[in-house]
């Protein structure tokens, strides 16, 4: 009897211990697959917010390119200076550009290239305003403190003031250096300016889609790291 009674309460335990083996199995399974849905959807995420940055600087270049960037050109009555160039205009504003001077005492190359922000020294004062409506007095599209911009390579330290000089007729506008310390040029001339062609949408869209590789090669490294 006391035999039979050992081995029931042997069988018992045993059975109570294969349930808490079973318990603790699943609970250990139900973790591991717990911690493997966070894991997902932590790269989801990731991916995602790549995805999403991708998108906006398509989106940003595509907007930057369509709204700020115009083409600017200057040539005196005699066309012994001319010059072509592009600014970036932000809020009626000049931020950046170029002037690529073809003919006279200033000729590029290299470029001169626009200076930001308003100021003066003992050549110029500038502001860098401008209005591609020709919303300045005469219809000019600068004003009378107009766009500076500084020489490079052969010219560094060198200066070029586009600006309006109050003329109501063609010659409206003054392109003047101070080169070599001498006031060279002095040009009064005719100037325009008017919107840089931008991408057709077609375009737009082909420059959004060379984003794609750099995108899908980020997201397979991503996946490499996360897996």
């Amino acid at each position: 009897m006391g035999n039979v009674v050992e081995e029931r309460f042997n069988n018992k335990q045993q059975y109570d211990n294969r349930v808490k083996e079973r318990v603790l199995a699943w609970t250990s399974s139900q973790k591991s697959l717990s911690a493997r849905v966070k894991k997902q959807k932590e790269k989801n995420m990731k991916i995602r917010k790549i995805q999403i940055a991708i998108m906006a600087a398509a989106l940003v270049m595509a907007v930057q390119a369509r709204a700020t960037l115009y083409d600017i050109s200057f040539i005196d009555l005699g066309a012994a200076n001319s010059a072509i160039g592009q600014i970036d205009v932000v809020g009626g504003v000049a931020i950046s550009g170029y002037l690529n001077v073809q003919a006279g005492v200033a000729q590029s190359p290299p470029l001169w290239l626009q200076q930001p922000g308003v100021g003066s020294d003992a050549s110029f004062f500038w502001d860098n305003a401008v209005d591609p409506t020709g919303g300045f007095a005469n219809g000019t599209f600068v004003d009378g403190a107009g766009l500076l911009f500084a020489g490079q390579g052969s010219f560094a330290g060198e200066e070029l003031n586009l600006f309006a000089n109050g003329n109501p007729v063609i010659d409206k506008y003054t392109l003047q250096g101070n080169i070599g310390g001498n006031w060279n040029p002095i040009a009064v001339g005719a100037a325009a300016i008017y919107l840089a062609p931008v991408p057709e949408p077609t375009t737009m869209i082909a420059g959004a889609l060379l984003l794609l590789p750099f995108g899908a090669s980020t997201l397979r490294i991503l996946r490499k790291r996360t897996a």
